[in-house]
């Protein structure tokens, strides 16, 4: 399935296995393949039928210093805020790796090539994104 991707497979098999967690009122635990009633919950609650799960911190999977991910973060917070799209603030974690969780955001109503061309322009990887199935799936980007 991942066999074309340049992303490494350590690395994709990491992000499978990372849980994204959302924040918010009714915090909730995203994984990759497994149906979630609560983003069902979140998106009706937005009046949406998609969402993305994005970061901007640690482009192209490499380590960056805190402080330079914290500016990541808010500068792509202050675009979602400009861009008005509902969104809420997660961490996307590993269960085992012991490295630092990543600072994220969940946002809804937002269409699969936005999406897609707002995590190129966070030169991410990959991120999270689910249709009105509400079955988060990992959209890798390389």
């Amino acid at each position: 399935m991942f066999s074309e991707s340049l992303i490494d497979l350590n690395t994709i098999h990491a992000f499978l296995e990372t849980e994204y967690h959302v924040f918010g009122d009714s915090p909730f635990t995203l994984r990759i393949d497994e149906p979630n009633s609560a983003l069902a919950a979140a998106c009706n609650r937005n009046c949406a039928e998609s969402s993305a799960y994005i970061t901007a911190c640690n482009p192209n999977s490499k380590t960056l210093d805190n402080s330079v991910n914290e500016e990541r973060h808010n500068s792509l917070r202050r675009e979602l805020i400009e861009r008005n799209l509902a969104f809420l603030e997660g961490e996307g974690k590993h269960p085992s790796s012991g490295r630092p969780g990543e600072a994220s955001f969940i946002i809804f109503g937002i269409d699969l090539e936005t999406a897609r061309d707002l995590s190129r322009r966070m030169l991410q990887d990959a991120f999270v994104w689910a249709g009105p199935d509400w079955l988060p799936q990992l959209i890798l980007l390389k």
